[in-house]
C-alpha cells in the first residue's frame, strides 16, 4: 500500500538477488539492502516520502517508485 507504515512488497523477480535503494526527497540515499526476498520493512526510516528503485543482478534498474512512508 501507498501510504505505507513501513512493509513494502513486490510480485515479481522471484529468487532473484536484488538491491534495494531508498532515496530522501533530497536525493540523499537513505537505504541500501540486498534481498532474495519479495518484500523489505522501510519502518527505520523516518517517515517522509522516498524515491525507491530495485536493482537486478546486472545492474539494471528493474522497477522504481515513490513511496510515502507514515508512521499513523
Amino acid at each position: 500500500p501507498n501510504p505505507t507504515t513501513g512493509k513494502v512488497q513486490w510480485s515479481e523477480l522471484k529468487n532473484e538477488e536484488i538491491t534495494l535503494r531508498a532515496y530522501d526527497a533530497l536525493g540523499r540515499l537513505a537505504l541500501e539492502q540486498k534481498t532474495t526476498e519479495a518484500r523489505v520493512d522501510l519502518s527505520g526510516l523516518p517517515e517522509g516520502i522516498y524515491f525507491v528503485a530495485l536493482i537486478g543482478e546486472k545492474g539494471q534498474v528493474i522497477a522504481s517508485k515513490p513511496i510515502v512512508l507514515s508512521k499513523r
